[in-house]
């Protein structure tokens, strides 16, 4: 299945006028290293149109998209399914009712003491620090039916803990 990652970058002294910058939002295929197309963002707006025209644009059928927080959008997220894509997006305080539910159905599994989740760690050593990522999955069905209905084609919810440390001071 091929990934595909969204992300936007503002460009700053691309010109030498101090007032120009240049906001884009990038299609990156993860496989291939390439990037596949840009948009630029209009001034007046923010990433979200930029990012549903280069669905729009782009053959993401059987393809996992990897959005930011600011795409965790019914309406973007519908259009990956039309689409027949996954999805992978972020979801933090633009959501509060969705991130709430999920931080609510964590918390609960780690109270319970029934760790009965999917559970990954990761260690990256580099510039003076160590991190190390664990990742928990659990199945959306812990979900309120309310919130399952809400958010298209939700299937897993994910948390991330990482600690990172830097000479003998741990980050969390």
């Amino acid at each position: 299945m091929p990934v595909i990652a969204f992300d936007g970058k503002t460009i700053r002294g691309a010109s030498k006028r101090a007032t120009d910058k240049l906001h884009l939002v990038s299609a990156y295929d993860c496989d291939s290293g390439l990037t596949l197309l840009h948009n630029c963002v209009d001034s007046k707006t923010n990433e979200i149109p930029a990012v549903r025209e280069l669905l729009h644009m782009l053959g993401i059928t059987g393809a996992m998209v990897t959005l930011d927080t600011m795409h965790c959008q019914k309406e973007t997220l519908n259009q990956l399914i039309s689409r027949k894509a996954d999805y992978v997006v972020q979801a933090k305080g633009n959501q509060k009712k969705l991130y709430s539910a999920i931080s609510n159905v964590f918390q609960q599994q780690f109270d319970s003491g029934e760790l009965g989740m999917d559970t990954q760690v990761t260690s990256d050593k580099g510039h003076g620090r160590e991190e190390i990522r664990t990742v928990y999955r659990l199945n959306a069905t812990l979900l309120d039916k309310d919130i399952r209905q809400d958010w298209p084609g939700i299937q897993s919810i994910i948390g991330v803990e990482r600690t990172r440390t830097k000479g003998k001071k741990d980050q969390y």
